[in-house]
């Protein structure tokens, strides 16, 4: 059997052979997430054990680290705490009116 179909070959054929590059394509590219999922699993499992060194910059999670791509690692300047990634108790949160909607400039208007 040919790797690729024959210039000459029926069009059954070349339709057979496409359809079986896209089942190999597809298959590959699932494994390739699975893969890059279990590797972030993992690089959570690790951060979170990890001792934390220094003192924190921010509480605002680092949007490139969910992602597994924050190249920054301990400079970086926002958190890769886990913690951080969770949203915050509302009792925790401060009630204090927005500057921008006291200066008449909030995106969100008056709500």
């Amino acid at each position: 059997s040919a790797c690729f179909p024959l210039d000459d070959a029926a069009g059954s054929d070349k339709e057979e052979w496409v359809a079986n590059l896209r089942q190999i394509v597809r298959q590959a590219c699932e494994a390739a997430e699975n893969a890059a999922k279990n590797c972030r699993i993992q690089a959570y499992d690790i951060v979170s054990k990890a001792p934390q060194v220094g003192p924190k910059r921010s509480k605002v999670p680092c949007k490139w680290f969910l992602f597994g791509q924050c190249y920054n690692s301990d400079g970086c300047e926002f958190s890769h705490d886990l913690a951080d990634m969770q949203a915050r108790p509302l009792a925790k949160k401060v009630a204090e009116l927005c500057v921008y909607f006291q200066r008449g400039q909030c995106s969100r208007g008056p709500s």
